[in-house]
């Protein structure tokens, strides 16, 4: 009973740090990914319609389960049997709504380019990356001055 106790503890101490804290980046790759959404489903504009609402649909299929994953992790549930099922509840959420986008957009859309769906969909994979690679860029760069 007290290896549970002690990793439960664990586990709550190393959500706290990690996860709560987290809040504000994972907002900002939420909002980087629609930003990048909208971005390349306007510069897609120019080959055709149909291209950009396959961007678009592409970029919400990444952007709306990461925004749900977000607000679940932005609540804070701090008790510590809670906090770990509440991530996987979240995640599997994530995952859900992301199958049921997928399996929308292919059954109802008939006219969909699929190359800039999924263009789209690596563009907004890619903010996971690059958005915070760039904020500990910006706060370097404060840092030094």
């Amino acid at each position: 009973m007290t290896v549970f106790a002690e990793s439960s503890a664990e586990s709550s101490s190393f959500v706290k740090e990690h996860v709560v804290k987290v809040g504000k980046p994972v907002y900002q790759i939420v909002i980087g990914q629609f930003i990048a959404t909208f971005l390349v489903a306007a510069l897609c504009l120019f080959v055709d319609w149909v291209a950009a609402y396959s961007a678009f649909l592409g970029g919400l299929t990444c952007a709306v389960p990461s925004a749900f994953m977000a607000w679940r992790m932005g609540r804070r549930v701090l008790r510590s049997p809670l906090t770990a099922s509440h991530l996987v509840r979240g995640e599997l959420g994530k995952l859900g709504i992301t199958l049921f986008m997928f399996s929308m957009v292919f059954y109802w859309i008939e006219s969909l380019k699929v190359g800039f769906f999924f263009a789209a969909l690596l563009f907004g994979l890619l903010c996971n990356v690059f958005v915070p690679l760039l904020a500990d860029h910006q706060q370097e760069d404060r840092r030094h001055d």
